[in-house]
């Protein structure tokens, strides 16, 4: 399973215009995909556009 930070709608990320959302929302992404995880061989992996846009200071979650 695959989760992003950037906002709806997306733009690809060489474009200018980009935006992600809160880590406030990002970490009730994170929970709610591991909260509906079925089976255990699942692996959840997170695009972070964040540190693309802000730099790598602000890509800590």
């Amino acid at each position: 399973m695959q989760i992003e930070d950037q906002s709806c709608p997306k733009i690809y990320g060489h474009v200018n215009g980009n935006q992600v959302i809160s880590d406030e929302k990002m970490i009730a992404k994170i929970k709610a995909v591991v909260d509906a995880i079925q089976d255990e061989n699942t692996i959840i992996f997170r695009y972070k556009l964040k540190t693309n846009i802000n730099g790598m200071s602000q890509g800590k979650l």
